[in-house]
């Protein structure tokens, strides 16, 4: 499917005609396939309802969740809580799904590798 979008502002060509911006937008099959959702977490409540989200969508079945963190910093934070709570918890460990880290300061090759296994697997999380 794709959708185009006209723009157009008060400021004309010098020959006259309007100064318009088209933006095209392809979107593939998976966004028709695929529930997506999204969550504007408040700054004062970030790191609880954070965890608290992913906890519970983590655990799905056949659920994959892909957060965008603001800072690379942000991002090893989060993987590291959860890739150590699963560690710590034996019972966690035993259901444990994959949570996998992927940001600028890794090479490319390994953003690669991550970017290919969270392909192939039915359920687990990338921030």
């Amino acid at each position: 499917k794709t959708t185009s979008t006209q723009y157009g502002g008060g400021n004309h060509h010098s020959d006259g005609s309007p100064n318009t911006t088209t933006t095209t937008t392809t979107i593939d099959d998976t966004s028709t396939t695929v529930k997506q959702s999204y969550m504007v977490i408040p700054n004062h409540t970030m790191f609880q309802s954070t965890l608290q989200v992913l906890s519970h969508y983590i655990q799905l079945p056949n659920s994959k969740v892909i957060v965008f963190f603001p800072t690379t910093d942000t991002v090893a934070l989060y993987a590291h809580i959860f890739n150590s709570h699963d560690r710590h918890h034996s019972a966690a460990a035993t259901t444990r799904k994959p949570v996998l880290e992927i940001h600028s300061q890794k090479s490319q090759g390994l953003r690669i590798a991550v970017s290919n296994r969270f392909r192939e697997i039915s359920t687990g999380a990338l921030f």
